[in-house]
């Protein structure tokens, strides 16, 4: 008998997975699939860190919520910059090739955001047979538009209904705060500590 193809997988076979924004959405989607032999081993811990499509959003609220933050990521990459050996984006690089935008691309992600469809892929996470989606974190910046205060905390109390050890984590800034090296930094110690309050 030859064992799975799953390097990354722990002893018991079970592993998680962590997605921002809209890799939030992506992660609760390979939950909800997770634990198959196509599939690869089951996504027990689920971290969403700043989940927008927890709502169904209108094309010109997103839109504006996306403009705002996109004012502040500015004074985030700075911080990026600071960090030795950090790799400015592509866009900000003298050598890089000219910024291409596919249009048919962002529509169809943008639409994947206003559909609010993470919720229903972590609820089919759920109702899988075991092993199956027992710990969720979901982690919000304070200052967010893009990730609804009373979405998430709708999120969160809906996967503790649904068995889920589930916590929220607060922490400074936007939405943006991801585009800082030091801020994410200080995010997964955070994230660490809230971790190892949920049972395993």
């Amino acid at each position: 008998m030859t064992s799975p193809p799953w390097p990354c997988a722990g002893s018991s076979g079970a592993t998680g997975v962590l997605g921002y924004s809209l890799g939030a959405s992506f992660a609760a989607a390979m939950a909800a699939v997770s634990g198959t032999a196509e599939t690869g081993p089951p996504m027990e811990t689920v971290v969403l860190v700043e989940p927008v499509a927890v709502q169904r959003w209108s094309a010109a609220v997103l839109l504006s919520a996306v403009r705002r933050e996109n004012r502040l990521v500015g004074a985030y990459l700075e911080e990026t910059a600071t960090v030795a050996g950090a790799v400015p984006p592509l866009e900000a690089r003298p050598d890089a090739a000219p910024n291409t935008r596919r249009r048919v691309d962002l529509l169809l992600l943008t639409n994947a955001l206003r559909a609010g469809c993470l919720s229903d892929d972590l609820r089919a996470a759920t109702r899988r047979p075991a092993p199956r989606a027992s710990r969720l974190v979901v982690v919000r910046a304070e200052q967010s538009s893009l990730s609804p205060r009373q979405a998430v905390r709708d999120l969160v109390k809906s996967a503790e209904g649904q068995g889920i050890e589930a916590r929220l984590l607060h922490v400074p800034g936007p939405h943006a705060f991801w585009q800082s090296l030091p801020a994410v930094g200080s995010t997964m110690t955070a994230l660490a500590h809230t971790l190892g309050t949920l049972p395993s």
